[in-house]
């Protein structure tokens, strides 16, 4: 049986460099957003903890510029882990809204120290991390801040189950 699914797209500004405040101001959004009958909410690129504007990320190409390396550090601090506690809390409220939430961050990897990714996060209503695509090919201002992908989406490392911590 085919529905209407009614799909809401968030124009929220973040918290600028603040992961955690961006995500409850995330939670907030999700949760007016629920009320109105969306079943699918998209959040907008990089919101977590802000998108490299061309005119600030621009600074970070010489690294002598006073504050380069700061701004860079601060924006991997607070980048999202994945997994990790700020992925969890996106599912948790997924899981409370009873959304599919698409979620657009910047990604550290600890794998990868040092760099970057511009990643989409697909939380499903469960809960769950269902998909990770970083993006392929980092555009123009973009390249200063993140390191391109690989061609394929991935899955989740771990699935959560009903009895699992954390």
């Amino acid at each position: 049986m085919r529905e209407p699914v009614t799909v809401a797209c968030a124009q929220l500004e973040p918290v600028i460099f603040d992961r955690d405040a961006t995500i409850e101001k995330l939670a907030s959004g999700a949760a007016e957003i629920a009320t109105k009958g969306a079943r699918l909410a998209v959040f907008p690129e990089a919101f977590i903890p802000a998108y490299p504007s061309s005119t600030w990320a621009k600074a970070l190409a010489g690294w002598a510029e006073e504050g380069a390396k700061e701004a860079f550090a601060l924006l991997a601090r607070e980048s999202v882990e994945i997994p990790g506690p700020a992925e969890r809390r996106l599912g948790e409220i997924a899981r409370e809204h009873e959304l599919w939430l698409i979620t657009g961050v910047t990604e550290r990897d600890p794998g990868r120290p040092g760099t970057l990714y511009n990643t989409l996060l697909y939380h499903g209503p469960d809960g769950e991390l269902a998909l990770k695509h970083r993006k392929l090919v980092p555009t123009n201002h973009e390249r200063l801040i993140w390191g391109p992908a690989t061609a394929a989406g991935s899955k989740p490392s771990r699935r959560r189950s009903a009895g699992s911590a954390g």
